[in-house]
């Protein structure tokens, strides 16, 4: 999956902290483009099917004829650290493209990871916080998530040549498995660019090998 592709992450609470804090799961809508509710209702009927609530909706801004929104539902599976669920990639085209803009269409479905921050409410997030979910790619225990980000949110140096010297304290968009590496995308705040580390363990620690930056 091409790093525009990856949608975001931080590091994650304690047993206790998971298991007794309270929920807010109620819909928060992000992004430079705003959503109306008669789209939002056109959304809930995309994730038909499932009795999950929308959460997250988070629309940046339009680019190459089209608007692209990140729609996550809350989750459905609870770990005791590691909260996991689906989003939705969607489309919806604009002139000039079309000749008048479409509703949203399904592009895209994966699962995704959330870890909350310690000390914060599961599910709340703002519209910079780094602890957004992230689309998970590949099979990942718990255990290997919490450690991948970790890691991550260590702002580890990358080695050279790179356009970053360390990985920024940005969310993480997605983290995805390929071939004997680990690709973790990073969602910069900007929106402009799009960055993309390969990890590979080594001695029971992991480590970045490479790096890739990229016009989202």
């Amino acid at each position: 999956m091409p790093s525009n592709a990856f949608v975001l992450i931080v590091l994650g609470l304690t047993v206790g902290q998971v298991v007794g804090q309270a929920q807010d799961f109620t819909l928060k809508r992000f992004g430079s483009v705003p959503v109306s509710d008669s789209e939002v209702a056109q959304i809930e009927e995309l994730a038909g099917g499932t009795s999950k609530r929308l959460w997250l909706l988070r629309t940046p801004n339009p680019s190459q004829g089209a608007r692209i929104s990140y729609a996550f539902l809350e989750p459905d599976a609870f770990g005791k650290r590691v909260l996991r669920g689906r989003v939705m990639r969607l489309r919806a085209d604009e002139p000039p493209n079309v000749p008048i803009r479409s509703p949203w269409k399904l592009a895209e479905s994966h699962s995704y990871a959330y870890i909350p921050t310690t000390g914060r409410l599961q599910g709340d997030i703002s519209e910079h916080a780094i602890d957004w979910p992230f689309i998970v790619q590949g099979e990942f225990d718990d255990d290997t998530l919490i450690s991948i980000v970790e890691f991550i949110r260590s702002l580890p140096p990358i080695p050279v040549p790179a356009f970053l010297k360390s990985v920024p304290p940005v969310p993480i968009r997605a983290i995805a498995r390929r071939d004997d590496a680990i690709v973790v995308g990073l969602r910069p705040i900007e929106e402009a660019m799009g960055h993309a580390v390969w990890l590979v363990r080594k001695d029971g620690r992991w480590v970045i090998t490479r790096s890739e930056t990229s016009v989202v």
